[in-house]
């Protein structure tokens, strides 16, 4: 399991002008001055989610991220919670904003970007390929990436916390036949959809 002691942060949408905005804020020296500026822009969760962006890719390289998981987003408690709510609510689900989509989008997006490249080419580089081969695993398949089109299946799963973190563990193949609770052949004929399967011609929704 891999656990990144982060909070997470939802991808925030930025324009042609937010970069120029955030390079204008950081040039700022009184804080009241660059507070209002930041609120009169309009950048707050730009600034934050790529504060979230270098945290990430500093604590985890993309190429560790499986092609099938489960990630667990915790997101920390309100601070003006009292103890008795917080004891109850902790590491339940979490009902609010910001959206399971945007968080597992915010991920991706940080760590599969070009910016990323140059950070996996040199873990690639540094491999042991003579032990990946020895624990069955093609080092051809190895490959980095600018985006997350490999990635084929996820669950998503967020909950509070006492403080931010999010949690990735792998999970085994995907099963479509146990995921329908019924054989998507008639495995007496080949070839031949069974007739209840959702990929049968003939089905009809009960």
């Amino acid at each position: 399991m891999i656990r990144l002691s982060i909070t997470p942060v939802p991808k925030a949408r930025e324009t042609r002008w937010t970069g120029i905005w955030i390079d204008k804020s950081e040039k700022i020296g009184d804080p009241v001055t660059k507070a209002e500026y930041i609120k009169e822009k309009k950048i707050a969760p730009a600034i934050r989610y790529r504060a979230f962006k270098n945290q990430l890719n500093a604590l985890m390289n993309p190429l560790d991220l499986p092609e099938c998981f489960h990630v667990v987003f915790v997101l920390p408690m309100p601070k003006s919670w009292t103890n008795i709510k917080k004891r109850k609510i902790v590491y339940t689900e979490h009902l609010q904003r910001p959206d399971a989509d945007n968080l597992i989008k915010s991920l991706f997006d940080a760590l599969f970007n070009q910016e990323t490249l140059d950070a996996q080419f040199e873990f690639i580089a540094n491999l042991d390929f003579k032990l990946i081969e020895a624990q069955g695993k093609d080092p051809q398949f190895i490959t980095a990436r600018a985006d997350d089109s490999h990635i084929w299946h996820t669950t998503v799963t967020k909950i509070w916390g006492y403080s931010g973190a999010i949690l990735i563990k792998p999970i085994k193949r995907f099963n479509l036949e146990q995921f329908l609770g019924y054989p998507i052949y008639d495995y007496y004929v080949t070839d031949c959809p069974n007739p209840r399967s959702i990929f049968h011609p003939s089905y009809k929704k009960d």
